[in-house]
């Protein structure tokens, strides 16, 4: 049944043909508002027109088709093995109540190669597929091409204001599905589109796209998509994935020029969802010149990404720019992409977003949740927000870094994230803030290998309460390489182990800086002005300074620059910061507590503390809290020629047992280390050390000297001063 051609069997032209106010009822196998299909030859309508027309087509009652497919569209219902060019028509003000397996606004299905849709436009369109299981395959739903099969080229096509809700396997604004063909959206426009998936009928994935539902190859330039919003109703029947411009695809994807403007995805099933693609399972993923990327809300019970959610591609994403991006998800969440399973390095450059927030499990960060072989480049953030609601790794730019996007396989760290020039910021009435998870967290990266470069981080709370490691960088693995991160008014919450750049470093840090920020101790632990613990004792710790921040911790270890050591530390300063260590055994300005084994014995070098303040328990000390070997050219007290009044002091060092100017208590921590110290050069001077025990745990130079242990007991202290100090018992 058609309003002008029911069926041709040979090559067809039809131009400037109208069909207007016109309502159609059928239960046959085809129906279209000018012509239901072509068998052979050729097939062209230009020009032409429906308008104001309303079908009802149910094959129920049609035994004869019960194991068929069926097609309903605006203009042509289906085309078989032959070439279709469909230009400049419009369907406005329709309305489709079917139940065929293949339902669109323009087209239901096409069969044949070298098809193509260009300068079409649907408007004010209704398209609603009911609950039933549909006959034959499978059922499909869109605004122009329902099954599109190798359909090639759409172009200069529009889709306003059009509502569709199906139970079919595949809907979008576009074209339903592809039988894997190369598809290519070019100046093609989507706005007011609403699809709904009622979600009534069993199968085993469903797909949702504001482009395609299912594709093999897509290329999107020059196009716009705004006031999208693809829903689920329930989630009990399938498993639904969403993606704002394709659910799936099987092939490679290529989106250049496009922009997307109030994008609302809610998918209460397991299912993945995307706001560009949900499921990618070509080998690549170019994404770049996104200049709109706004507004963008998906809220999923799977795992989800601003712009995919799982990607088997190796993704290449580059010059995007966008403003309030959400992404919600019950696995793993980013504001770009939720899981990468790659070994390929992905490249992740000029993004620049702004509120952004990004809710997750097993996995989550601000761009990336699980990403193998980062490589972000050129990246500012302003005003985001990302937390981790039970078990998994967070971190401001990704999650964790690993070999594989499988979480419950090995584990073992072998792929690395590069990030060079990163700023994140904060607006005066913005909120910047990270909530860790029960693992890692990280304002950069949670865990796993990482290289860093010309990191700027301002204005940021990072929350670890429930997590393993806390910092900048939550565990930095071996083989990273941690250098030039300066962080401004940083607040870092931290549990177990905790720096302000990083919680856990098995690798060198270099060149960083903190001026202004805060970490707190919440539970036993090591805490640090730049990291927590480094256990390896090949790592060096250099060039870090903290200046004019608050170092707390109620137990555990604290330290100005590192809370535990078992490594060199050189070149570092403390500067007009108070440590204030309540019940900590172990406090130092450069190193809470460090180490006397051989291997992985404390060295500290050309470190200093300046102008600060230090309190704990016992073990406190100026420069070490206990069990630093060697101690070379250090500095305890003012400025160069700063002067103080009587009374004032630069440095002032407290603590009840074990209180010495440079260390506390230089002592075994247990009987198969050895209790020694050696002093080279290392100065103290305008510094007040206070104590409450006896004096013979309490003078200037060290607090405690342990005999206790058997071992080799030795204290060298050469070209060391102690000058213009008080000792006291408080």
């Amino acid at each position: 049944m058609a309003g002008i051609v029911a069926m041709s069997y040979d090559t067809t032209y039809i131009y400037k043909c109208n069909v207007k106010d016109l309502d159609m009822e059928g239960q046959g196998s085809e129906l279209g508002g000018l012509m239901t299909s072509g068998v052979n030859g050729s097939y062209t309508i230009e020009e032409s027109n429906v308008n104001n027309v309303n079908i009802n087509f149910n094959t129920t009652k049609m035994e004869s088709y019960s194991s068929g497919t069926t097609a309903v569209g605006g203009i042509v219902a289906g085309a078989c093995f032959n070439q279709y060019k469909i230009k400049n028509c419009n369907v406005t003000d329709l309305t489709i109540t079917s139940n065929a397996t293949s339902t669109g606004g323009i087209m239901g299905s096409i069969a044949g190669e070298g098809c193509e849709i260009s300068g079409c436009k649907v408007e004010n369109t209704n398209i609603n597929t009911g609950n039933e299981s549909h006959t034959g395959m499978y059922g499909s739903a869109a605004g122009i091409v329902a099954d599109a099969g190798d359909l090639q080229n759409i172009s200069n096509c529009t889709v306003k204001n059009v509502e569709i809700e199906t139970s079919s396997d595949n809907m979008a604004g576009i074209i339903g599905t592809t039988f894997g063909a190369t598809i290519t959206f070019d100046n093609c426009n989507v706005e007011d589109l609403t699809c709904t998936d009622n979600n009534t009928v069993s199968a085993s994935t469903r797909l949702i796209g504001g482009l395609v539902g299912k594709a093999g190859k897509i290329n999107v330039t020059n196009s716009n998509l705004s006031k999208i919003n693809l829903n689920v109703l329930n989630g009990k029947k399938s498993t639904v994935q969403i993606g704002g411009i394709a659910a799936n695809a099987t092939d490679s994807t290529s989106i250049d020029n496009v922009n997307l403007e109030g994008i609302t995805i809610n998918n209460n099933t397991g299912g993945t969802s995307g706001g560009m693609i949900a499921v990618q399972l070509g080998s690549i993923l170019n994404v770049s010149n996104v200049k709109k990327f706004n507004n963008i809300s998906i809220t999923t019970n799977g795992e989800a990404g601003g712009i995919a959610g799982y990607s088997y591609a190796s993704p290449s994403i580059d010059k995007i720019t966008g403003n309030n991006v959400s992404v919600s998800a019950k696995r793993g969440a980013g504001g770009l992409i939720a899981i990468t399973d790659t070994k390929e390095e992905i490249p992740i450059s000029n993004i620049t977003l702004s509120n952004l927030k990004v809710l997750g499990n097993y996995g989550t960060g601000g761009l990336m949740g699980v990403a193998v072989n980062p490589k972000l480049n050129d990246i500012t953030l302003t005003n985001i927000s990302v937390s981790e609601e039970s078990y998994g790794s967070v971190g401001g730019l990704v999650g964790i870094a690993t070999k594989t996007g499988n979480l419950m396989s090995d584990q073992t760290v072998t792929s690395i994230a590069k990030f060079t020039d990163v700023t994140i910021n904060k607006t005066s009435n913005g909120t910047n803030k990270i909530v860790g998870g029960t693992q890692h967290t990280g304002i950069l990266l949670g865990f796993g290998k990482i290289i860093t470069d010309n990191i700027n981080i301002n204005d940021i709370t990072i929350d670890g309460t429930k997590s393993q490691t806390v910092g900048t960088i939550g565990q930095a693995d071996s083989a990273s390489d941690v250098k030039n991160i300066t962080v401004n008014n940083v607040n870092v919450i931290a549990k177990e182990r905790g720096g302000i750049i990083a919680g856990i470093s098995q690798a060198n840090i270099t060149g960083c800086t903190v001026n202004k920020s805060t970490i707190t101790g919440t539970a036993s632990g090591d805490f640090g002005g730049i990291v927590g613990n480094m256990p390896v004792g090949t790592t060096i710790l250099s060039n870090c300074n903290v200046n004019e921040s608050k170092l707390i911790a109620t137990t555990g270890h604290l330290g100005g620059i590192i809370g535990s050591a078992s490594n060199t530390i050189s070149g570092c300063t403390l500067l007009n910061t108070n440590i204030t260590g309540e019940g900590v055994n172990g406090v130092g300005g450069i190193v809470g507590h460090g180490s006397n084994f051989t291997g992985t014995d404390t060295y500290v070098k050309k470190c200093n503390v300046i102008d600060s303040n230090i309190s704990g328990n016992s073990q406190v000390g100026g420069i070490s809290g206990g069990a630093t070997v060697k101690i070379e050219n250090c500095f305890v007290g003012g400025k160069e020629n700063e002067t103080f009044e009587e009374g004032k002091y630069a440095v002032t060092i407290t603590g009840n047992d074990s209180v010495g100017g440079i260390i506390g208590d230089p002592g075994v921590i247990s009987s198969a280390g050895q209790s020694m110290i050696t002093m080279i050069g290392t100065n103290i001077s305008n510094s007040l050390i206070k104590g409450t025990t006896n004096a013979d745990y309490l003078v200037g130079i060290h607090g405690r000297f342990s005999t206790t242990y058997s071992g080799t007991q030795v204290e060298t202290i050469t070209s060391s001063n102690y000058t213009d100090c008080k000792t006291e018992i408080k």
